[in-house]
Order: structure tokens, then sequence, then C-alpha cells
């Protein structure tokens, strides 16, 4: 299972991190701030998406975490 986030703040650091700890595979993350979604992806050894088109179509599962 293929999962991607929506939003790279703190809720989203820390369940990346949970599920990539716990062996899930992170596709990537999606940011309207491309460096915030830059750096959480550099964190996880993942791809930053630069829309959420292109995320939706690289993910199986999609986490919603933003504010």
């Amino acid at each position: 299972m293929k999962i991607g986030f929506i939003g790279a703040g703190k809720a989203s650091i820390s369940l990346s991190i949970y599920f990539k700890e716990r062996g899930l595979e992170i596709t990537g993350v999606y940011n309207r701030t491309i460096e915030k979604a830059k750096q959480l992806s550099n964190k996880l050894g993942c791809v930053f998406f630069e829309t959420e088109e292109s995320l939706v179509q690289n993910t199986d599962v999609i986490i919603f975490a933003i504010s």
C-alpha cells in the first residue's frame, strides 16, 4: 500500500514517520509551500509532489493532515 500526505505540518510529520518506522511505503508529500514538502520528503526519503493530482495518481491512500 502506497501512502501519500497532503500537508507537511506537525501531524503529517508525526504520522508519516510513524508509518515509515512500521514498514509502510510513503510515496510522497504535497504541500502548498513546496519548501515544506521538500523538507519532509527529504526526511522520509520519498518524493514531493508539486500538484495534488500527481500525488493522487501515485498513491493508494491519501492522508489529509492540514489545518
